[in-house]
């Protein structure tokens, strides 16, 4: 999921988040991944702000200009 340069900041991601995770919980799902660059620190702060934990990363998983992965997950119905 991106959000356009011109939109962040205006709560997009936030929402498009929240609809997925009560999509998940309607469809009883388990869990929700993603992964973040760690230079991405507002989204990651968003997707903590939301419940997701960092459970990990992956190696060199982003290209130009090459970067690891943090994959978070939110657990649902709990």
């Amino acid at each position: 999921m991106a959000v356009a340069e011109h939109c962040r900041g205006q709560g997009v991601a936030r929402r498009l988040l929240q609809t997925l995770m009560d999509y998940g919980r309607q469809h009883r799902l388990s869990l929700i991944t993603l992964e973040v660059r760690p230079s991405n620190a507002p989204a990651a702060a968003l997707y903590r702000s939301l419940g997701f934990q960092q459970v990990g990363s992956r190696k060199n998983f982003y290209q130009n200009p090459g970067e690891d992965a943090l994959i978070f997950t939110l657990y649902l119905n709990e």
